[in-house]
């Protein structure tokens, strides 16, 4: 494994006037050349212990070269580059007034391998995507995306009617990112060339001539002649050669990654307004929005799900793909009481809400918290991190220098601090789901599960909207269980009709259990010199944090079958786990 980063920037800087102007650009090169063997090891699966002790496992995961059945050479050289340019142009346009412009133009390059070992998958023609499948060997992982253009503009007004009291502040911009690397890291090394990952089930027994016996699935259970990953011998069973679609010859499933699409880098617009205001008792107050859309957010998509799997080369095909939307706008209230004489207070509230269509980019399925992934416009709603109304109090106290001529009084008295930091929110969103729907209506696609309800019931009573810890321990938001509240079950169709899946909820459109901590620190600073000028400072610090041992009950996990999510299980709407009590951190630092 070596990896390396490579970069160069610059800036100049011209002064002429009330003008300030910087231009200047950059460039990063990143290469990683890694041998990392992924599936190289076997995984096996068995049915119990009886099977264990038979050496009778009933699945095998392992990824193989299609030509000898043994460890496939993944071997890569990857490259990716940032290349950006930039002016920025500030302008004292009155002693009161000042006005910030700016253009930035950058290029995320995709990553590459340069020996060209990567077999890209392409999507056949409507209506046999999948079993029209082809692996086309390619360097690049995706496209170039070239149009990121960032226009940038700020400004500052201090009016000289409050006396210089009061500060108004703006600005907006676009900016870009570049892709998560957790995307296509599969892609690298399952996608190899001559490479595949085969999942061989369902062995049930050893006996010879038994169709599901070992021998016939291909499963081999052998121990590597090493430590080494690629010391387990070839399976004859996997040398089979590739078709002229570039999958195995025998017609085995594989698992596959790749790209789906025209793919796009993330993009934010930005946009601020804020005023802050200078009150009696030396208290600042800032008030201010902040919001941006976004735009091409990554996901990671399997493609069984949106296309038909008859004759389908692939078991699993994430796909990554640019799709995805958000939004955020925020109400930011802060008042602050500078530090004086030892003593600093803050308190910070939001009101805020955030909307997406993933929150969870780099998981596949229910790990993205999608129900519904063949119709992502059905996904927005607000983030599986949407906190609506957040709150922070911080609070330093430093005690005061004592002078009394004595060193070691002076070393008692000195240098203790206490501060604390208060945390609470109205908690985060959650899904009710259930496995008794499908999402797909597309015909021999994946079905989806779990999903949400179709809609919620007439007759089953008010909903609360606690977010108590009480509510989440005994779920009495929902009295009387999830099939009370929600229509799960499927309308009975005439003969030859179709039932089409349409949720009759949104994504996160119910609130966990609120959020509140305590937490407090405790230090003791002692100076003493050592050479010179020179002092050394030993600090010893006590932190508590959830000094109250506050009950914080974990948020619902989304998307899953078991817990509060699930509307037919028995905990529906309750909080199973928690999150950690009081904990007490010790610790002694020598600064010197």
């Amino acid at each position: 494994f070596a990896q390396n980063t490579f970069e160069i920037r610059d800036q100049a800087t011209h002064i002429f006037g009330a003008h300030t102007l910087r231009f200047g650009g950059e460039i990063r090169f990143e290469q990683n050349n890694d041998n990392l063997p992924g599936k190289v090891r076997p995984l096996y699966a068995v049915q119990g212990l009886f099977n264990f002790a038979n050496d009778a496992p009933i699945f095998e995961e392992i990824n193989a070269n299609t030509a000898t059945g043994g460890a496939p050479n993944t071997q890569l050289y990857l490259r990716s580059k940032n290349i950006a340019l930039y002016v920025q142009h500030d302008w004292k346009v009155t002693p009161t007034f000042t006005l910030n412009t700016g253009f930035r133009y950058e290029i995320y390059t995709p990553i590459t391998n340069k020996n060209k070992n990567i077999s890209h998958p392409v999507l056949g023609p409507a209506g046999s995507e999948l079993s029209g499948l082809k692996l086309v060997p390619q360097n690049q992982f995706y496209n170039t995306d070239y149009g990121h253009y960032g226009p940038r503009l700020g400004f500052a007004w201090v009016p000289t009617y409050y006396g210089g009291k009061v500060v108004f502040r703006g600005g907006a911009g676009i900016a870009y990112n570049h892709l998560d690397a957790a995307l296509f890291e599969n892609q690298s090394f399952d996608n190899a060339q001559g490479a595949a990952t085969f999942d061989l089930c369902c062995a049930t027994n050893t006996i010879p001539g038994d169709p599901n016996s070992l021998a016939h699935t291909g499963i081999t259970y052998v121990l590597g002649t090493s430590n080494a990953v690629n010391s387990f011998p070839a399976n004859k069973a996997l040398a089979v050669g590739v078709n002229a679609n570039g999958f195995p010859a025998n017609g085995n499933q594989i698992e596959l990654y790749g790209t789906a699409g025209t793919i796009r880098n993330p993009v934010s617009y930005l946009y601020s307004l804020e005023n802050q205001v200078e009150l009696p008792a030396r208290l600042v107050l800032t008030v201010g929005y902040a919001g941006s859309i976004g735009r091409h957010y990554a996901r990671l998509v399997n493609q069984n799900f949106l296309y038909n799997n008859n004759n389908s080369p692939v078991f699993q095909s994430f796909f990554a793909q640019t799709d995805g939307v958000q939004s955020y706008n925020a109400l930011n209230v802060r008042v602050v009481r500078p530090l004086s004489h030892g003593f600093l207070i803050e308190g910070n509230y939001t009101f805020s809400k955030s909307l997406d269509q993933v929150s969870n980019g780099d998981g596949p399925n229910a790990g993205a918290n999608q129900t519904n992934p063949a119709n992502n416009h059905t996904e927005y709603g607000p983030s599986d991190y949407d906190s609506r109304n957040r709150f922070t109090i911080l609070a330093l106290y430093t005690s005061p220098k004592v002078h009394t001529g004595n060193a070691i009084l002076n070393a008692v008295a000195n240098g203790w601090q206490a501060n604390t930091i208060v945390t609470g929110h109205s908690g985060f969103p959650f899904t009710p789901v259930t496995f008794n729907l499908v999402a797909n209506v597309i015909t021999n696609a994946a079905v989806v599960g779990p999903t949400r309800p179709l809609g919620i019931l007439a007759g089953g009573g008010p909903i609360g909207t606690s977010c108590s810890n009480e509510a989440f321990k005994t779920g009495s938001n929902f009295p009387n269980g999830g099939t009370a509240y929600f229509n799960i079950t499927a309308p009975v169709l005439a003969p030859g009709q179709n039932f089409i899946y349409t949720p009759g909820i949104g994504r996160n459109s119910f609130n966990g259990p609120c959020y509140r901590d305590v937490d407090l620190t405790l230090a003791k600073q002692v100076e003493f010199p050592t050479y010179g000028d020179q002092h050394a400072v030993l600090r010893f610090q006590a932190t508590m944090l959830n000094a109250f041992n506050l009950l914080q009950l974990s948020p619902i996990t989304n998307g899953n079958s078991g817990g509060g999510a699930n509307i037919n299980d028995g905990n529906f709407g309750k909080a199973t786990n928690v999150d950690a009590g009081r904990v007490i951190e010790l610790s002694m630092r020598l600064n010197f």
